[in-house]
């Protein structure tokens, strides 16, 4: 197979053969950590800014949870797409329906 038809083919079907082993990497940090090599001190860990009184040692693991590609299965065999005038109009709008959409009243002479 030639790179042009593995690219062309890529471009058909994207994503994962079926069959393809995946992993995934979740990392968890907590607080309450003893002092040790694998825990940090003073981090923050929920973000609010503040060391809080659990955040003085912390410890992540990491979970590596695997799986292979499972087969499809469809999802939705009828897809129906729908569009409104208001929202495929390619009329241009004036300054003024500009403003009036943004709740600034009439535009100035210098908008137009």
């Amino acid at each position: 197979m030639s790179q042009r038809d593995t690219i062309e083919q890529s471009r058909q079907r994207p994503g994962f053969s079926v069959g393809t082993p995946t992993r995934a990497e979740i990392i968890v940090s907590f607080g309450n950590a003893k002092a040790g090599a694998t825990s940090s001190p003073n981090v923050d860990i929920n973000g609010n800014g503040l060391l809080d009184a659990d955040e003085v040692w912390v410890q992540s693991v990491a979970a590596r949870p695997s799986a292979t590609v499972p087969a499809e299965t469809p999802g939705n065999e009828t897809v129906t797409l729908s569009r409104t005038r208001r929202s495929t109009s390619t009329r241009r709008r004036t300054a003024e329906e500009r403003h009036r959409s943004h709740g600034q009243g009439p535009a100035a002479a210098t908008d137009v």
